[in-house]
């Protein structure tokens, strides 16, 4: 660290999402987002978590799902658009692969993790 002690905003920014979803998590257990779209013309969804690998324990190993799919093909994952079940060792890798492989952005999730 450079002589200066005031972080980058990005990095405050990312703490503060970090500490928003962590709260979240420990109160609540998980975060979702449901989000509904038009894709190629047809109505589709996405559903995206988070949640602990162990209930309540919020620093370690975290789950991570997100499916997307068209109304019509719903309930039938081998025909998703998406379907994922990954698992990381901190919150901050699970987010680092949210915004860089997943179409989320950081204020669906810090909308998600304020709604009580």
């Amino acid at each position: 660290m450079s002589g200066d002690d005031s972080a980058p905003a990005d990095a405050v920014a990312d703490a503060e999402l970090i500490a928003a979803i962590r709260q979240r998590l420990a109160g609540r257990g998980s975060l979702w987002i449901n989000q509904r779209y038009w894709h190629q013309g047809e109505p589709a969804q996405r559903e995206y978590f988070l949640k602990p690998a162990r209930r309540g324990a919020v620093d370690g190993a975290i789950l991570l799902g997100f499916d997307d799919w068209q109304d019509r093909h719903e309930d039938a994952v081998d025909l998703y658009l998406s379907y994922r079940r990954l698992s990381f060792d901190t919150l901050a890798q699970a987010l680092a692969y949210t915004f860089a492989q997943l179409p989320l952005r950081p204020h669906d999730l810090r909308a998600a993790a304020a709604r009580g």
